[in-house]
């Protein structure tokens, strides 16, 4: 399943665009030509991650790599299944999740294992963080929290669908979606404080404005949430929507797989602006010095003034 954050990822510090495209790592200077670019052997889902000048992806093939800033191999390791989402990177610890539920631990430096915990349900989340907690869902119909030092659970709350978007963490409140349509909160706990229900299967990571959270669904329909559950509006497309927004000012912008990547006033719901790329879009945008950089399934990356 694609990672809502897949395909592209922007490091400011290193102004470099990180692009897996069909098993084939890209790493190109903005609006250049590419650094270079190494071919993986397998199908890259996921967004590649970065720490201190360094790259890290996973792949279909069961393999994770990590890159120095030149592209040099540093490591590669096997894992006992597909990887499907993005890894994550914290105090030199590089975490990666699988499909048949395996965390692992390499040492982002060395790659090697510091550990791996097995759980009952497939991984195809990508990790989120917070105060050394470990946040991601199954396609089981769960949300984990899990220790990053051990590895071990937490707690698992329950949810009404597979869940395939990263969850959004704040201080005092974790937001999910999943493949039963529903935009969910949990306290710190994991106990659930609401969800509402959106329709179809929501394949993106919602995004938080002052109290309002963004999201569209596969039924085409794009959704303002008050953070207390109540809907505040809704804009209707005619094709699914899977790409995470993202936001400029007090703008949110979507891509759908009608092609148009879109700004809507986020108060409001009001088209700012429109335009037509050249194909689906499913991966989300980066937003970078006032422009927007979007991948569309025609193999091209778009450079957008937002």
């Amino acid at each position: 399943m694609v990672d809502t954050y897949n395909n592209m990822k922007e490091e400011v510090g290193m102004k470099r665009i990180l692009v897996g495209l069909l098993g084939v790592m890209y790493v190109a200077a903005w609006g250049q030509v590419p650094l270079w670019k190494t071919n993986l052997g397998g199908l890259v889902v996921g967004t590649p991650t970065a720490y201190e000048g360094n790259i890290y992806v996973g792949t279909y093939t069961r393999s994770v790599y990590g890159f120095s800033p030149e592209g040099k191999l540093l490591f590669v390791q096997k894992t006992s299944s597909p990887i499907t989402s993005s890894s994550l990177v914290l105090s030199n610890y590089l975490y990666v999740t699988s499909l048949d539920g395996t965390l692992y631990a390499f040492d982002a430096s060395t790659g090697s294992l510091l550990y791996k915990s097995v759980f009952s349900g497939g991984f195809s989340s990508p990790l989120a963080s917070r105060d050394n907690i470990l946040y991601t869902g199954s396609i089981s119909n769960a949300l984990y929290a899990i220790s990053g030092n051990m590895g071990e659970a937490r707690w698992v709350a329950p949810l009404k669908g597979s869940m395939y978007s990263r969850p959004l963490v704040e201080e005092d409140a974790i937001y999910t979606t999943d493949f039963a349509g529903r935009l969910s909160r949990f306290d710190r706990s994991g106990k659930l404080v609401w969800e509402v229900a959106l329709g179809g299967k929501i394949f993106a990571t919602p995004v938080k404005w002052e109290n309002l959270l963004f999201v569209g669904s596969s039924t085409g329909n794009f959704y303002a949430v008050r953070d207390d559950g109540t809907i505040v509006w809704k804009v209707s497309n005619t094709r699914p929507l899977s790409s995470s927004p993202v936001m400029y000012n007090n703008w949110v912008i979507v891509g759908g797989y009608d092609g148009f990547l879109s700004s809507l006033e986020a108060r409001t719901g009001k088209l700012i602006w429109q335009i037509q790329l050249s194909n689906i879009i499913e991966s989300s945008p980066v937003l970078a010095g006032g422009n927007i950089y979007v991948c569309t399934y025609s193999g091209d990356i778009f450079c957008v003034d937002a």
